[in-house]
């Protein structure tokens, strides 16, 4: 793991702290090799953080969360990755890999079966929020690392052995 620069020494404590933070996840969470800036998980540690505060997913959104464990769906992380792309259709479809058609229809179900506002700009942040803790609560934490791609076979998966067939460390 390596931290991002800092230039105050007095910033050590800090530092470290959140190295600690990401390093005691880390091996908790994944397995085998990995290397890590620990900006690169800020945001899943500022997650995480908020994830003890059940209280701040609004009650729609819970509805969404428990729909898509139930049917096995991906409306939250379709409405997560709408919020993060600013409303743009096409950015959500590149992002998700999936065809416009599809997150149309993700977009509807959620306006018409949750309820969701989801054209209102007073509602963009608390449906932010509530997405990504409901998603940090399924176990999506990688979303939530920098520059993590949904496109399989990226961001090094795979076992350990996969990793000494191909050559890499």
């Amino acid at each position: 793991m390596v931290t991002d620069p800092f230039e105050d020494l007095y910033l050590l404590p800090q530092v470290y702290q959140a190295a600690q933070e990401v390093m005691q996840y880390l091996f908790t969470h994944r397995e085998g090799p990995f290397l890590v800036k620990t900006g690169e998980c800020r945001n899943l540690m500022r997650l995480r953080h908020l994830s003890q505060r059940p209280d701040f997913i609004d009650p729609p959104v819970k509805a969404v969360a428990a729909y898509d464990e139930l049917h096995g769906t991906q409306l939250c992380l379709t409405l997560y990755t709408y919020c993060i792309c600013h409303h743009s259709i096409q950015q959500t479809c590149e992002r998700l890999f999936t065809h416009r058609n599809t997150v149309f229809y993700r977009l509807r179900k959620l306006k018409e079966d949750f309820g969701l506002l989801l054209d209102d700009s007073e509602e963009a942040m608390p449906l932010l929020v509530s997405s990504a803790l409901a998603l940090l609560q399924s176990h999506q934490d990688q979303l939530f690392v920098r520059d993590f791609s949904l496109r399989p076979g990226e961001n090094g998966e795979g076992t350990q052995e996969e990793w000494q067939e191909n050559g890499q460390k």
